[in-house]
């Protein structure tokens, strides 16, 4: 092996902050699923009640649970808290992996190929970070696999207790890691031990068996728990999926960011260039698991993507060490290159598409109002993955004010109608029945495969009685336009930008303009804007179409670019545009609204 430079120091260093920066970057693509706010439940009480809610109520095994009770005391209780443990064991598990890798190719170039491919992979980058044990399988299979390669190649003793103790470590932090202490037994079979090796194998089980102890009667007696949760069927059925060809396609996909023929081209590749009999533990590492584990789940139920995912670092490590083999120094690099470039590229797709409930939420609370409501419907608002995000992220205020019904949500002036199914018939008549007098302001949500999450805002006129009434005399068209007052929403150098609120009692006859005005001291317009009412997308809303008992909003935008600061009045006037005759607001052609000041 060659020697390790300062220069391959500083390399790996980098390399290793790169990955940094990008997990810390890509942590905003990960959402919250249910099972990880369990964690947050299950570990909200004291370290003892945590390790027996494991051992009495689920089926985990209890080192992670135990550290992320510690972590969430130290780091938070926020998502983005629970995530950076994930990557403080990533980061752990890549430099570990360089090292391994390092040593059994023999050169720097291969632990940094390995690094790379790794740290771009979409099945790492799922699960690395979650808040669940995955991140910790991760690197107690990639530390796993470094004892029994040491222990194969020279079976002392010592490291004899090393390779013991890393299967009990498995055995404490997940069940499903049994699979890889399979590859490797059926490895270590297959290279032919010499005799006498055998029995160091049955002292390293015996440590792990020893260390393990403690928690094996729990152990059986979570099998017959899940047995009797799952009607006596082996394994979990609950929480796993069929074998069949869409899910092994999926995981092809999820394992390769979608280029599995370009992954199978590269392995070749490393099966005739690589000459190191490690990279058939690499290829068992990374094939023979997925196989088992699909296998095994044709008579138990004892397969799903998470349980596996220690595969991606064994899959995306011999890729990376095949890419390192190539025969041209450039070669390498550019294929290197070329190949982390394209899993970026198709990263984020091949990512769980989740309901964002957490950037939903952020951006509920980033427009919401003191004194708005919120009004949930067919979301399931008071499930825990829903609850959670509604605590952590919304206002407090807001959920204070939460309204169970529309006829609730009409005291307020501003209500974030919330929903899962806008489909339905029911959720789209009870809106529309809110929308009525509150109309749309903003939709922010998406439907994703898991489900729906839509908040809509809609908000009412500023009075409830009309400000003043806009009427024709009664030897013309008796037409009336009752306005419900203005929301001035922002004022500027260049532009003021206002709302007015309008409610016919009865339908309009006649089409009429608008005309938003601007007076200096000595009542000259100095900037207006004239036409019939304008909605939040910009579409015209003639008058004679206005609904009857229908609130409208009239959006308009005031050019002031070019008036010297100060003090301006805010006038309103409504006439008809054949003849310019103005409709009488309280027997006065104009309406005042208020000062603005132009900074």
């Amino acid at each position: 092996m060659e020697k390790h430079t300062s220069q391959q120091q500083c390399i790996t260093l980098a390399l290793l902050l790169a990955l940094f920066a990008l997990f810390v970057f890509g942590l905003n693509w990960l959402h919250l699923r249910p099972d990880e706010e369990l964690v947050y439940v299950h570990t909200s009480g004291s370290l003892p009640h945590t390790i027996w809610y494991q051992a009495r109520q689920d089926v985990q095994a209890p080192l992670w649970h135990s550290f992320f009770w510690g972590w969430r005391r130290l780091a938070g209780d926020s998502e983005l808290a629970g995530r950076y443990q994930g990557v403080l064991w990533s980061m752990i598990t890549l430099a570990l992996l360089y090292r391994v890798i390092r040593r059994w190719f023999g050169a720097a170039r291969y632990g940094w190929f390995a690094m790379a491919s790794v740290g771009v992979s979409a099945y790492f980058f799922t699960y690395a970070f979650e808040v669940r044990p995955y991140p910790l399988v991760l690197l107690a299979s990639t530390l796993c696999m470094w004892t029994f390669w040491r222990w194969q190649r020279n079976p002392t003793w010592r490291r004899t207790l090393f390779y013991g103790a890393s299967l009990a470590l498995l055995a404490y932090i997940h069940y499903f890691l049994a699979y890889l202490v399979l590859v490797q037994v059926i490895y270590w079979l297959a290279s032919g031990p010499p005799r006498g090796q055998y029995i160091r194998f049955a002292a390293a089980v015996a440590i792990a068996l020893v260390l393990w102890s403690p928690w094996i009667h729990t152990f059986f007696y979570q099998v017959n728990f899940l047995r009797q949760i799952d009607g006596g069927s082996l394994g979990i059925a609950s929480t796993t999926t069929d074998t069949s060809w869409p899910v092994i396609r999926r995981l092809m996909e999820r394992a390769t960011n979608g280029y599995y023929v370009l992954f199978a081209v590269i392995l070749g590749m490393g099966v005739w260039r690589v000459r190191y009999r490690e990279y058939g533990l690499l290829l068992s590492w990374a094939l023979a698991v997925p196989v088992m584990a699909l296998t095994l789940n044709t008579t138990a139920n004892v397969y799903d993507e998470r349980y596996i995912v220690y595969l991606s670092v064994g899959l995306s490590s011999a890729v990376g060490v095949a890419l390192a083999a190539l025969p041209v120094r450039l070669l390498r690099w550019a294929g290197l290159a070329g190949f982390v470039a394209l899993m970026l590229w198709n990263l984020s797709a091949h990512l769980p598409n989740r309901i964002q409930y957490r950037t939903f939420m952020q951006r509920i609370a980033a427009n919401a109002q003191p004194g708005d409501t919120i009004l949930f419907d067919s979301i399931g608002a008071d499930s825990g993955l829903v609850r959670w995000n509604m605590d952590m992220y919304l206002p407090d205020d807001l959920l204070a004010n939460r309204v169970p019904d529309v006829e609730a949500a009409r005291d307020y002036r501003r209500v974030w109608y919330v929903s899962g199914n806008l489909l339905q018939n029911g959720v789209q008549q009870r809106f529309h029945q809110l929308e009525r007098t509150h109309p749309l302001v903003m939709v922010t949500g998406d439907c994703v495969a898991d489900g729906c999450f839509i908040a809509q805002l809609v908000e009412s006129s500023p009075e409830r009685e009309p400000m003043a009434t806009f009427e024709a005399p009664a030897e013309r068209i008796a037409d009336m336009l009752p306005f419900y007052g203005a929301d001035v929403d922002s004022v500027t150098e260049d532009a003021v930008h206002v709302r007015l609120w309008w409610m016919p009692d009865e339908p309009v006859t006649l089409d009429y303009s608008v005309s938003l005005r601007l007076t200096d001291a000595s009542g000259a317009v100095v900037a207006q804007t004239d036409g019939p009412p304008i909605n939040r997308d910009g579409d015209i809303q003639h008058t004679s179409q206005l609904e009857a008992m229908r609130m409208v909003a009239d959006y308009r935008t005031l050019d002031v670019a070019a008036l010297p600061q100060g003090e301006y009045a805010l006038q309103l006037v409504v006439y008809q545009p054949v003849d310019r005759y103005n409709l009488l607001a309280d027997d006065a052609e104009q309406l005042f609204l208020r000062t603005i000041m132009i900074p």
